[in-house]
C-alpha cells in the first residue's frame, strides 16, 4: 500500500479551479477504497487553514481537513513554559514542534523550502509517507529532485502519481 500525505492545496475546496488534478484527486480517493492506498496530512494542515481570512472558507477548509488521516505523533513537546499565579496556581503550557526530526526539516529548508513547505514535507519523510502530493510547483515541485535525491520521498502532482500508478511505475 502507498501512504501519501498532502498538501493544504489539495483540500477538496481548493481543487475546484483545477479540474485536472480533482479528477486524479477522485482516482486516488478510489485507490484508497480499494485498500491500495492511504492518503494522510498533518496538524500543520490546520495552521495554514486557521489563516484563511474568510470565515466561510475556513469553515470549508476546517471541513475537508477533518476528513483527511492525521499522522500520528506530529508534533514534538520540547519542554514547558510554568507560571505561578499569587494565589499557590500554576499555569503550565507546553512548548511544541511542528516537525517530528528538526534534522530533516533544517535540511529540507538549506534545500530552499519555506517555512511551512518545509514542516509539511518534514512531517511527510518522518511518518514514513512514500509520496508527498502537492498542486505547488513554485516553490515545492521545483525542489523536488533535490529533495529526492536527499530523502525516500516522491513530490508529486495527484495526475502525475495517478498517471505513474496506472502505469505501473508506481506501486
Amino acid at each position: 500500500m502507498i501512504r501519501i500525505y498532502i498538501d493544504t492545496n489539495l483540500l477538496e475546496i481548493n481543487l475546484a479551479p483545477h479540474p485536472e488534478e480533482e479528477r486524479a484527486m477522485m482516482a486516488l480517493r478510489d485507490r484508497v477504497l480499494a485498500g491500495e492506498a492511504q492518503i494522510v496530512t498533518s496538524a500543520v494542515i490546520t495552521r495554514e487553514v486557521d489563516a484563511a481570512r474568510d470565515p466561510s472558507v475556513r469553515a470549508d477548509l476546517l471541513r475537508n481537513a477533518s476528513a483527511v488521516e492525521k499522522i500520528a505523533a506530529d508534533e514534538r513537546v520540547l519542554g514547558f513554559s510554568n507560571v505561578e499565579g499569587a494565589h499557590g496556581t500554576m499555569v503550565v503550557n507546553p512548548i511544541v514542534s511542528d516537525v517530528q526530526d528538526e534534522g530533516v526539516y533544517g535540511q529540507l529548508r538549506r534545500l530552499g523550502l519555506d517555512q511551512r513547505d518545509a514542516q509539511h514535507v518534514a512531517q511527510a519523510i518522518s511518518s514514513g509517507s512514500d509520496v508527498f502530493l502537492t498542486r505547488d510547483e513554485k516553490t515545492i515541485l521545483r525542489h523536488a529532485t533535490k529533495i529526492e535525491a536527499a530523502f525516500p520521498i516522491k513530490l508529486r502532482k495527484p495526475s502525475v502519481l495517478e498517471s505513474e500508478l496506472s502505469s505501473g511505475a508506481v506501486t
